[in-house]
């Protein structure tokens, strides 16, 4: 059951994000920008919780709204795998020691669920490609017709202030997950600072690498309260314990402001 003490965590982290007017412009610009941060954020979320039906549901939906999410109908099984093989390797979703051997017949079960993604967007592609002669939707063309491209050095430094917070995850001793989410992200942003895709307005496309990853922090940092002893020989000091959530909520205060900024 989630604490007083959590509550009041995730509802600062959410006040944080919502203060941020590059939401706002996202929130209601009727686009499906923020669609596909919520679904993908709560993806990552689903895959840390091990919920792998709702990660699956999540990266479909994700699939649906943006192009970028298609990275994911390969990159879900291999996440699955990759976190049922850790399943009994201390700390949990370690990097290290991965077994297949650890995966047993419902975790595969969990791995062919999760190629309902990529059966779906293939299914698209081929009607696209049977129907119009072309696997890409229209709007793929239309939005890369012109040349006009943006600095890409301006665009790599505001899209890395955006995955910021994946510290969060890490300082809380995650480490597969945010692993998995970098993987994902990279070549993601290299692709965006070298594309001619138009309507970026307000960084729209940096807004997409910074929205997902902060709901994933956001959820991490309003997770069980973590503490840590700190001792000195001192009095009235001798033993105090430092709430790690709250650091971690400002953390992520931090980095959506640097993110606005």
């Amino acid at each position: 059951a989630k604490t007083l003490h959590s509550r009041i965590v995730g509802l600062a982290a959410l006040a944080f994000l919502f203060a941020s007017p590059s939401l706002t412009i996202h929130l209601f610009s009727g686009l499906e920008t923020f669609a596909y941060a919520a679904f993908l954020g709560l993806a990552f979320i689903s895959l840390d919780r091990r919920e792998y039906k709702g990660a699956t549901s999540y990266v479909l939906l994700a699939v649906l709204c943006r192009p970028e999410a298609w990275i994911w109908t390969a990159i879900l099984p291999l996440a699955i795998i990759s976190i049922e093989a850790s399943r009994k390797t201390p700390p949990a979703l370690g990097l290290s020691k991965l077994n297949l051997a650890n995966l047993n017949f419902q975790g595969w079960r969990h791995v062919l669920f999760s190629l309902v993604p990529g059966i779906v967007l293939a299914t698209i592609l081929l009607a696209h490609k049977a129907h119009f002669g072309y696997f890409l939707p229209n709007t793929f063309y239309v939005k890369s017709a012109s040349g006009a491209a943006f600095d890409p050095f301006t665009f790599v430094f505001i899209a890395l202030l955006g995955l910021l917070s994946i510290i969060v995850a890490f300082i809380a001793g995650k480490k597969l997950i945010p692993a998995i989410i970098l993987i994902y992200f990279i070549p993601v942003i290299f692709n965006y600072a070298t594309s001619d895709l138009q309507m970026n307005y307000n960084w729209r496309f940096a807004f997409q690498v910074f929205a997902p990853v902060y709901i994933y922090a956001a959820y991490i940092a309003a997770a069980d309260i973590r503490t840590f002893k700190i001792t000195s020989t001192e009095l009235p000091f001798k033993e105090r314990t430092l709430h790690a959530n709250i650091g971690l909520a400002l953390l992520l205060g931090f980095t959506s402001a640097m993110y606005t900024l």
